[in-house]
């Protein structure tokens, strides 16, 4: 089978590129399809062969126009055409009939995300063109790939004539990641450390923050220091440095990956996104959450991980919301968090290249046919230089 994966970034964020990156990468050790990736992106840091997006295209919406008539180009040479999601999207109607081995990818339930983000007359005209328009243009898809098994589910109920469902959780390149360094035994703090680009919404560090609030002031050492990397959202920034004050929480900004390493080298436990029921979501699949495992961090959230198994031993899913106590309590319970514990327990679920092997058995044998020569060489090319 030949797969070509596309997607738009208007900006290529530090997450995405990576995963990009481990894409291309696990793609050259797999035997089972042909795989290439394309990233059409305006920024000139470039993840592959993709495209660049052009001047023309970076206005009025037509670099999305750019991005179908680039699949309309190449769709022919693949057996199966993934594209993510573009939201919202007024050029679908005109070009999803004319690829017939399309098949959507998604990242969220886009509808419930639209409407969080847009307001007034621009959400009314965004949500017609997610919905009921998008529903009908897409009347040909071929299926729709979900990156966990919820979306999936929502995302066929949409398109109900589309004949595949897959999932396809988001995976890393586990030794590409450095293991953190071992924290300090019996501390009398508990060190938790929080990643995000930005601290949106759905990321729910508000409901963190409430909950370190009501934590009453001691003399001594703090009993616990929450470590934020990332940007934080104004309204988030005024009781973040109050608690900074207090101890309670240390606010590093943006980092390298040496700085974030050190500060996974003083945590215990790392904490995922806390609010995605904000977004209508139940589940995710986050790099944030790769990344921590295979650094050896166990991990504390309030949503299931659809990569993970149910009873996972370093994943915890607080039904309740955020609590520091029950966090406390599910460092407690594990006989072993040694890094390398951790990581090699959850390396065979997080691993790209397993999970797009998976992704390929869930194609199946979808209009399979060989490869023409000259691709099948330069498949075998890259694979051998790879090696």
């Amino acid at each position: 089978m030949r797969i070509l994966h596309v997607g738009l970034f208007l900006e290529l964020g530090s997450g995405q590129r990576a995963q990009l990156g481990y894409e291309r990468h696990a793609a050259r050790s797999l035997e089972e399809a042909y795989w290439d990736t394309h990233t059409l992106t305006p920024a000139d840091a470039r993840t592959d062969e993709g495209p660049q997006v052009p001047r023309w295209a970076r206005r009025f919406q037509l670099h999305k126009l750019f991005t179908w008539l680039h699949i309309r180009r190449h769709a022919a040479q693949y057996d199966a055409v993934l594209m993510r999601s573009l939201s919202p999207d007024p050029f679908a109607i005109f070009m999803a009939p004319l690829i017939p081995n399309l098949f959507t990818v998604h990242h969220s339930k886009e509808i419930e995300e639209l409407t969080l983000v847009t307001r007034g007359a621009r959400r009314a005209i965004t949500l017609f063109l997610e919905g009921p328009l998008k529903t009908w243009a897409f009347r040909g898809l071929r299926g729709v790939i979900g990156v966990t098994n919820e979306i999936t589910k929502y995302e066929s109920r949409r398109f109900p004539r589309a004949s595949v469902a897959a999932t396809y959780p988001n995976g890393i390149d586990v030794d590409k990641i450095d293991v953190a360094d071992e924290p300090a035994a019996d501390a009398p703090t508990v060190h938790a450390v929080f990643v995000s680009t930005v601290f949106y919404a759905w990321q729910g560090l508000d409901r963190l923050l409430d909950s370190l609030a009501e934590i009453e002031a001691t003399t001594g050492p703090p009993p616990v220091v929450v470590h934020l990397i990332g940007e934080l959202e104004p309204s988030d920034r005024a009781l973040a440095h109050q608690l900074s004050a207090r101890g309670l929480v240390q606010i590093h900004g943006v980092l390298d990956r040496e700085s974030v390493h050190q500060v996974f080298s003083q945590s215990q436990v790392a904490i995922a996104s806390l609010a995605l029921d904000r977004k209508d979501l139940r589940e995710a699949s986050t790099l944030k959450v790769r990344e921590y495992l295979a650094s050896g961090l166990p991990v504390y959230s309030t949503h299931v991980d659809a990569g993970l198994p149910q009873g996972f031993p370093f994943y915890y899913c607080d039904d309740n919301g955020f609590n520091f106590a029950r966090m406390v309590d599910f460092l407690a319970e594990m006989p072993d968090r040694g890094r390398m514990t951790v990581r090699e327990a959850a390396r065979p679920h997080i691993d790209k290249l397993a999970i797009m092997r998976s992704l390929v058995a869930q194609l199946g044998t979808l209009n399979s046919s060989a490869a023409p020569k000259e691709r099948r060489g330069t498949a075998d090319a890259r694979r051998r230089g790879s090696s």
